[in-house]
């Protein structure tokens, strides 16, 4: 039997994130979560999901039933997806569609 996933984003998590923390600190955990979305991305999938476990812990208990475990099965699938949709900036967002590094 097959397991069904709900289909979530990162809107929840960004409202959280923003009822919890003021300004700085809400761009920096959406920044950390969304660079742990990239590091998925990129095929680093453990380090990435510390990075998104790391944000999601800084808010302390959450009481969301399911939602998280639906929102990090999602980073696994649509990484970029899920970074978007938690509001980081746009210049890391950006590295979704960066070359290679230049030195």
């Amino acid at each position: 039997m097959e397991k069904q996933r709900k289909d979530v984003d990162a809107l929840e998590l960004s409202l959280l994130i923003d009822q919890r923390f003021p300004g700085e600190i809400a761009i920096a955990l959406r920044n950390l979560f969304a660079m742990g979305c990239l590091l998925v991305f990129q095929g680093h999938r453990k380090q990435g999901l510390k990075a998104c476990d790391d944000a999601i812990r800084a808010l302390g208990p959450i009481n969301r039933g399911r939602y998280l475990d639906h929102l990090i099965a999602n980073v696994i699938d649509d990484p970029i997806a899920i970074a978007r949709t938690v509001g980081a900036s746009a210049e890391v967002l950006d590295l979704f569609n960066a070359g290679p590094a230049r030195r």
